[in-house]
């Protein structure tokens, strides 16, 4: 109701799991979705006998007031190595807090290579995420990367990423990675 017949909130009707006798109550436990446009929007039901009328007391009217979704992030920890090998094999991992008011979707929302944006440096510039994450709850993203194969100082640093929409959120801090070159190698065969 408040307009009859509003399928704003996802769904116009919700059916009787059963048969409601005279005198007994009836509890209808359902699911709604929030409007996609932002400000109050009227949440009202009422009984209705399909393909007949409307009938009994509408309920109380609630003005919900519908907030856009927002997209944040922030940095809880992370564990980087400062110094690596070129071309050898490290784990890192980030754990991110959802401080927005959205759910990451797994396979959607990704944690990201920043410094500079998209860098294949770490040899990955995405790791995804096992299960979506709620509103105020944390994922870790464990991975591993591969140290570039240029000596000298590298920057690695991550950040939330909606794909096809935006990055989002803090970044975590960044860590000047010191690359150096691996040991040279010994010939087994050359003896002192």
């Amino acid at each position: 109701q408040n307009p009859v017949e509003t399928p704003r909130w996802g769904l116009t009707r919700v059916a009787l799991a059963s048969n409601v006798v005279p005198g007994a109550s009836n509890t209808f436990d359902f699911t709604v979705t929030a409007p996609a446009t932002p400000g109050v929007a009227n949440l009202q039901w009422d009984m209705l006998q399909e393909d007949e009328a409307w009938f009994g007391a509408t309920s109380s009217n609630v003005a919900v007031n519908v907030v856009a979704a927002k997209n944040d992030a922030a940095v809880v920890s992370q564990s980087v190595p400062t110094s690596m090998v070129a071309g050898q094999i490290y784990p890192i991992s980030v754990t991110m807090k959802n401080t927005g008011t959205t759910t990451w979707i797994a396979g959607t929302w990704k944690l990201g290579a920043q410094n500079p944006m998209d860098t294949l440096r770490w040899g990955l510039q995405r790791v995804e995420m096992a299960g979506n994450i709620a509103p105020n709850a944390s994922v870790t993203f464990s991975f591993k990367v591969t140290a570039p194969t240029t000596t000298g100082v590298a920057n690695m640093q991550w950040g939330m990423v909606q794909e096809g929409e935006a990055w989002f959120g803090a970044m975590s801090s960044n860590v000047a990675v010191t690359v150096t070159p691996p040991p040279p190698s010994i010939d087994p065969t050359i003896t002192v």
